[in-house]
Parts: structure tokens; C-alpha cells; sequence
């Protein structure tokens, strides 16, 4: 059995030797479709398969405001902050209400201005997620009142 085995992997080995454009295509065709195999397994168990890194992920929602009828592009719209204030106030259905929107800062490091990208976030958002800074501490509760929101969290990247 084993002997026949070999007698062909000789045969196959040898008629591939014989051509070799066919049987440049054959490996060409082999790696692109392994290269393409492992790509489409990464993207879908990095945005499918592997939970989200919060505490209770799937209690997560994001939640839209819509206005149909006065113009506005789509249907999928931000809350303005009063808005926001009143959903934090009666909301019955909800554990906890957090706010972010992408937004840019100018930081100065050495006399040189840098824009980094960032977001402005409520200071729930870190408690609703179940993250704690890893030194010093996340927003407290007082730093969403106007004229006390200088406080930033730098991430590991900046």
C-alpha cells in the first residue's frame, strides 16, 4: 500500500517536472487561494467570531435619532446634547447611556503642534464598558459640566 503511495508521488513529481508552466500556474494557483483562504477566515473572526473586549458586549446598542421629512441626508443622525441629557434622564429600558463622537485635537510637544484624531466622550462611556484607565483614572461625573471639560485620556498609541 505504502509502496504504491510513492510509486505515485514519483510518477506525479516527475510529470510536473516535465511542465514546468503547468505546473507554475498549479502552485500560483494553490498560493493565492491559501493567501486568500486565510485572509477571509482573519477579517471574519477578528468582526464575527472573537467577542468584543467590554464587559457584556452583547447588552451593547447603538442608538440613532431619526428625522424624516426636513432635509436631513439619511436616516441615521446624532443626538444633540440635550437630547442626550434626556435620554440618560428617562430612559426605563436602558442600564446606562454613553455619549462619543469623533473629533481632532492640536497637542504641542516639544514647541511642535500635532493634530491627533480622537473622540469627545461622555464620562460614563468607560464605566458603561467596563474599562479602567490602566494609570491615573477615567472622567468623573463633574467633568461634563461646561467649563470643567479640560481633562483628556491618552491612549498607548500617543
Amino acid at each position: 500500500m505504502a509502496t504504491t503511495f510513492f510509486q505515485d508521488l514519483r510518477y506525479a513529481l516527475r510529470m510536473l517536472g516535465k511542465s514546468p508552466g503547468f505546473t507554475a500556474v498549479a502552485v500560483l494557483t494553490l498560493a493565492l487561494g491559501m493567501g486568500a483562504n486565510s485572509a477571509i477566515f482573519s477579517v471574519i473572526n477578528g468582526v464575527l467570531l472573537k467577542p468584543l473586549p467590554y464587559h457584556e458586549p452583547q447588552q451593547l446598542v447603538t442608538v440613532w435619532g431619526r428625522f424624516t421629512g426636513i432635509g436631513l441626508p439619511n436616516e441615521r443622525n446624532w443626538f444633540s446634547v440635550p437630547e442626550f441629557h434626556d435620554l440618560q434622564e428617562l430612559s426605563r429600558s436602558l442600564s446606562g447611556v454613553a455619549a462619543m463622537t469623533d473629533a481632532s485635537f492640536n497637542i504641542t510637544a516639544g514647541g511642535i503642534p500635532e493634530r491627533v484624531e480622537g473622540a469627545a466622550v461622555s464620562p460614563t462611556l468607560f464605566t458603561m464598558l467596563g474599562i479602567n484607565a490602566v494609570a491615573g483614572r477615567v472622567f468623573l461625573a463633574e467633568e461634563a459640566q461646561p467649563g470643567q471639560d479640560q481633562v483628556i485620556l491618552l491612549g498607548h498609541g500617543l
